[in-house]
């Protein structure tokens, strides 16, 4: 009885569930029938799945492609219009049947495995062309298909019936059929015998090779050596011959280093020893030193292969350089893209953890004498996006060299001791963290780091990059911070530290040209301090300062998130009040006038002896564009009208009403 697994479900939506484990669980079995390491149970349940993937594909076929496939299609049917790969596979199935299972002879599963040889002796061929330029991997692979070839022709009908007798009566073989499967099998090394496992055949020929009753030949030496070559291309060779997908380990496999194809060339070599000049001789004759044409060859390839090994030395270490390379661009394109301090340190930081593989990359700067360090981090989570994070750090918490390293300007590298228990309690579990200091006008002034993830400690000799990437931050933080003076200066009132008279005006002229549809009703408020001069005239002009700072503050009290204060003149302000109705301005402008009041009524500046407080005008606008001319015309038309009325007042102009 036959242990299978049950068929699978015919709907459209789960018929190939189960295909690809069902595909790999097969091919796993054969490669263990191959070696002969497949027990009765196992083998029944191979021939169950072997049913069953026929099963699948039929009834994935019908159901995929009814037009096509209909009820009474076969596996035979369908497998020739799906394509040879399926073919192939089950035919390969069926042969391994026949002989592990049935006792049938086994000559039909050992001219498939010859065939699938011949074919990827054609695969070597096909190679040969898109060998990168390479004339000696070129040339061996031509050579390899060349041995292959003949190999496969040099097996004679009468050779393999020999073969097959020799396993039934357990007789040894004569001295010519072993010379000549012996030669075959070496020469094919694994691009056969190997890519097989060793199949059945030549299972039996080694071991009649090694009985303790024959003595060692060169041919016992050749057949050897190609089962030792087994593990350099192996399984994956036929897979490939035969259609079926790989894995991206299989893949690897499959790349002909140069070390591959010298043990594939000195496996031809000793196969070519064997062979008897008329198949031979003259394909492998070469130099005229006495040496073969496969001698040379691998001397080419041992030469091909330091060159090789070279190249790849030097190209890991090109790589390097390129992703550093890309960092620095990556960091001097942020200072030039823009002068945001905040912004800067995040391009950074991020431009270090996506070229370094870091865990986590910090920037830290001094703020006081202690050695206190404040700033932000990059934590990275596997599959997410950084977390950024506040960092503080106790520079007097690292060791003493690491610290004094630092000050001094030098990259320095922790992996164990205080330094590392300290950022691994901020940072997270790393194999080791890299620092370099921020050197400011030739004195220490933070540390630009990274936390390197386990498996990548490399990383740790890259101080001197992280020194130039160091550097290179500190030249644009010094140039954002003194970018962010002079954008203060230009923004902000420096005595009362509301906006300038020009932002404020750039706002108004904004607001005022938003066609209706696109903006809400605004209001423009105009304010004057009452009786300023005798402040000044009275208390001295320091005084007078204070006066105004405090007036500016009683004027933001009543704002609103999205108002707007400025300073307008010596002693008016200008207020924008966004998205309100006349009635709703009226309200705010009365209490900014109390809260002014408030301020004036204090005992220090009731020694001045004019009333004190703010007169105000307000203009208000809801219609199409207008001139921001127009608007400040109108509210400091309101606030002379209003001064002529006693001062301490707020005069209303709803402009919309008078144009």
């Amino acid at each position: 009885m036959s242990h299978r697994p049950p068929a699978t479900n015919p709907d459209s939506s789960s018929i190939f569930a189960n295909l690809r484990p069902l595909t790999r669980e097969t091919i796993r079995l054969i490669d263990a029938a191959c070696d002969g390491n497949l027990a009765r149970q196992e083998l029944e349940t191979l021939i169950g799945h072997n049913e069953c993937l026929g099963e699948t594909i039929v009834a994935g076929a019908r159901t995929l492609r009814p037009d096509v496939f209909t009820d009474s299609s076969d596996v035979a049917g369908v497998v020739r219009t799906l394509g040879p790969a399926y073919a192939a596979r089950l035919a390969m199935i069926s042969a391994l049947k026949a002989e592990l299972v049935d006792g049938l002879p086994h000559a039909a599963l050992s001219r498939t495995v010859w065939a699938h040889a011949l074919a990827v002796s054609e695969m070597a061929r096909d190679l040969a062309p898109r060998a990168l330029g390479n004339r000696e991997i070129a040339a061996t692979l031509g050579v390899l298909h060349e041995i292959g070839r003949l190999a496969i022709l040099r097996v004679s009908p009468d050779c393999m019936d020999a073969v097959e007798r020799a396993v039934e009566t357990g007789l040894p073989l004569s001295e010519a059929d072993r010379r000549c499967l012996g030669t075959s099998a070496a020469a094919l090394s694994s691009e056969a015998a190997a890519a097989l496992g060793i199949p059945a055949v030549i299972r039996t020929l080694i071991n009649a090779l090694e009985a303790p009753s024959i003595a060692p030949t060169p041919d016992v030496v050749a057949v050897n050596a190609a089962d030792r070559l087994a593990p350099l291309l192996g399984h994956p060779v036929l897979r490939r011959a035969l259609g079926t997908p790989l894995d991206p380990e299989d893949e690897r496999a499959l790349d002909l280093q140069p070390a591959t194809i010298h043990a594939l060339a000195e496996s031809a070599a000793r196969a070519a020893r064997l062979a008897d000049p008329e198949t031979g001789s003259a394909l492998l004759d070469g130099d005229e030193g006495g040496g073969t044409g496969f001698e040379a060859l691998l001397s080419a390839n041992r030469r091909l292969a330091k060159l090789n090994s070279d190249y790849e030395r030097t190209r890991m270490e090109l790589e390097v350089r390129v992703n550093e390379t890309r960092s620095l661009v990556a960091t001097f394109a942020s200072l030039t893209m823009g002068l945001d301090a905040e912004a800067l340190r995040y391009s950074i930081l991020e431009s270090l953890l996506e070229h370094y593989g870091a865990n986590a990359t910090f920037l830290v700067a001094s703020t006081d004498h202690d050695g206190r360090q404040e700033g932000v981090a990059f934590i990275l989570h596997e599959g997410g996006a950084p977390d950024v994070v506040p960092l503080l750090l106790d520079l007097g918490r690292f060791d003493r060299e690491i610290r004094v390293a630092l000050i001094q300007g030098a990259a320095v590298t922790a992996k164990s001791g205080a330094t590392a228990r300290l950022l691994r309690a901020e940072l997270g579990d790393s194999a080791l963290f890299c620092m370099a200091p921020i050197m400011s006008r030739g004195s220490w002034s933070g540390i630009l780091g990274l936390a390197v993830a386990h498996g990548r400690e490399e990383t740790a000799a890259k101080g001197e990059f992280l020194n130039i990437l160091a550097t290179a931050a500190a030249l644009g933080l010094e140039n954002a911070s003194l970018y962010g003076e002079v954008l203060q200066q230009a923004t902000v009132d420096p005595l009362t530290t509301v906006a300038t008279r020009r932002v404020v005006v750039e706002q108004l002229e904004q607001l005022s040209g938003f066609r209706a549809e696109e903006r809400h009703p605004f209001a423009v408020l105009l304010v004057d301090l009452d009786n300023f001069k005798a402040v000044n005239d009275a208390l001295g002009h320091q005084a007078g300062d204070e006066f105004l700072k405090q007036m500016a503050n009683a004027m933001q009290e009543p704002l609103r998130t999205q108002d707007s204060l400025g300073r307008y003149g010596g002693d008016e302000f200008l207020v924008l009040l966004r998205d309100v109705s006349l009635d709703e301005a009226q309200g705010i402008a009365e209490r900014i006038r109390q809260s002014a009041q408030d301020v004036a009524m204090d005992a220090r500046w009731l020694e001045v002896m004019e009333p004190l407080g703010v007169s105000i005008g307000v203009s208000w606008w809801d219609g199409e564009p207008i001139e921001a001319a127009c608007l400040l015309a109108m509210a400091d038309s309101s606030l002379y009208l209003g001064k002529a009325e006693g001062r301490n007042s707020v005069g209303m102009a709803a402009v919309r009403e008078q144009f």
